[in-house]
């Protein structure tokens, strides 16, 4: 995994994980991580679409590849 995926999934888990304990102050805060991670997410949205492209593009039966 890329570190930065690394880094924006552990945000994503933490603030998952803190989403039920938050209090007023911390709402607008809690809100705009959120709303950054959706960012990043949709900011690599053409990316994984092509690597998943590629990936799959190659797909052979019977296990007979040759590329």
């Amino acid at each position: 995994m890329r570190p930065r995926f690394r880094m924006l999934l552990a945000t994503v888990c933490v603030l998952a994980l803190i989403l039920p304990g938050t209090s007023q102050g911390n709402d607008k805060k809690l809100k705009q991580l959120k709303a950054e991670a959706v960012m990043q997410v949709e900011k690599m949205r053409m990316h994984t679409q092509q690597m998943v492209d590629m990936i799959f593009s190659f797909g052979e039966l019977g296990f007979q590849e040759i590329e």
